[in-house]
């Protein structure tokens, strides 16, 4: 009788375990979601797209003069 009793709670934890893996990885993809899409109920001006644009544009320009600089000090060896 006890080792059915350890075999069904057995049963139950896995069961458990199962349910919780599957709720994480559910709230695992709608974080994922939420950082890639602005939420639905927002919505986004033609001026907010064109500032979103910039900021991107900016950053890669900035990270492409960061790298030319670095590439320069290498090749002077400092």
């Amino acid at each position: 009788m006890e080792e059915e009793m350890a075999a069904i709670e057995n049963m139950v934890r896995k069961l458990g375990n199962a349910e919780e893996k599957a709720e994480c990885k559910k709230l695992k993809k709608e974080l994922e979601e939420a950082r890639i899409m602005p939420p639905k109920s927002t919505h986004l001006t033609q001026a907010a797209v064109r500032r979103m644009i910039k900021d991107i544009i900016d950053a890669a320009i900035a990270a492409d003069r960061a790298r030319h600089a670095n590439a320069g000090k290498d090749m002077r060896g400092s």
